[in-house]
């Protein structure tokens, strides 16, 4: 969804900060991330508008990159971590992208799974969780590709997040709605049920 998004750029860079971004993001380098996301968003601006939906999407994608570059240590206050400022870049790009495409979106969706994010990094799970089960549910009515593959990342991300802090039932459903919209069944049985039998979706 990024590739291409930066008109003010040849296109071959643009669909190359696009890429970058996106690959840095899969593998984990989160202030590359953070750094070419800015960039994007900055070009976005110039040649769209802050309001458009070009800008939009980069947004969602900064404030998705500022909560994972996030270091801020454990002995300052939580409101100190980047996640406090990245919320309400979170919030304009839902509003950017709801008025562009609607809330089934799956553009739309990047902007909910950025809130979703930041509100996790401040422990305010609940706030999130109405915005996380909108994305499940355009996961699961989106077919695969690029966009698709990448928020199931995020769910995935997600979902261990909510481990962590011991939201276990909540994290399980993540997880198993998440692996049927991939795979379109589970890939573990449950526990104690028959470990030969695969369970597909809907059973």
């Amino acid at each position: 969804m990024l590739l291409g998004l930066l008109g003010a750029l040849p296109a071959r860079a643009a669909d190359d900060l696009g890429a970058l971004a996106r690959a840095a993001f899969y593998d984990q380098a989160w202030a590359e991330t953070e750094r070419l996301s800015r960039l994007g968003l900055d070009a976005a601006e110039k040649q769209f508008g802050p309001d458009s939906p070009e800008a939009g999407l980069w947004m969602a994608w900064l404030a998705d990159a500022m909560c994972r570059a996030d270091a801020t240590p454990v002995s300052r206050p939580w409101t100190d971590r980047a996640h406090t400022q990245a919320l309400p870049i979170a919030k304009r790009s839902i509003e950017i992208l709801e008025r562009a495409y609607g809330p089934d979106d799956v553009r739309t969706a990047e902007a909910y799974m950025a809130y979703v994010v930041a509100l996790a990094g401040l422990y305010r799970h609940p706030e999130g969780d109405p915005y996380g089960r909108t994305v499940l549910t355009i996961v699961e009515h989106t077919p695969p590709g690029p966009d698709h593959d990448l928020l199931i990342l995020k769910l995935y991300y997600y979902a261990a997040h909510l481990h962590v802090v011991d939201h276990n039932v909540e994290a399980q459903e993540y997880e198993e709605r998440t692996t049927r919209a991939q795979y379109g069944y589970l890939l573990d049985p449950r526990r104690g049920d028959d470990p030969n039998r695969v369970y597909r979706g809907g059973e």
